[in-house]
């Protein structure tokens, strides 16, 4: 069922906040498994550190937890947009700034993990994931513009 915009007789696909909501989803799950486990670290080694290990704890928490708050954000609003029908000027511009900013902290990881990935294979799938959510949240930008310039129509 499409979404009623406000102002405007074009309908918007819910296919287009469903595809966002896979980046929010990524985003999470990327949050989380940076986040230390029982065993003290979090999903990436981090060997190749070598003396400096144990260094990156507390801004690799901080990356994570940021992470895991903008999906939720996004998941929030992407409910919020499914549930009400309506495309809220507010909301879109929210989710905006939000995903820009999940593709803004995305870049660190991915130049820190392509630093080590000629010397260690196993950050090619750090940077595999990291790469989805970096072209996933291209991707919702471009999708939450559109929807905020069909939303002044």
């Amino acid at each position: 069922m499409p979404i009623k915009t406000i102002g405007s007789s074009e309908p918007v696909n819910r296919k287009y906040l469903l595809s966002v909501s896979g980046t929010c989803f990524l985003s999470m799950v990327l949050g989380m498994l940076y986040l230390p486990s029982i065993k003290g670290q979090g999903a990436f080694s981090y060997e190749f550190l070598a003396h400096e290990l144990g260094s990156e704890r507390e801004s690799v928490s901080l990356w994570a937890m940021v992470s895991i708050a903008l999906g939720l954000i996004m998941a929030c609003g992407i409910v919020y947009l499914l549930l009400s029908g309506y495309l809220k000027h507010a909301v879109i511009v929210v989710m905006t700034l939000t995903v820009s900013a999940l593709v803004i902290i995305q870049m660190p990881p991915v130049f820190l993990w392509g630093m080590v990935l000629p010397f260690n294979g196993s950050a090619f799938l750090p940077i595999a994931l990291h790469g989805c959510v970096l072209l996933g949240g291209i991707w919702s930008v471009g999708v939450f513009s559109a929807l905020y310039r069909i939303s002044k129509l």
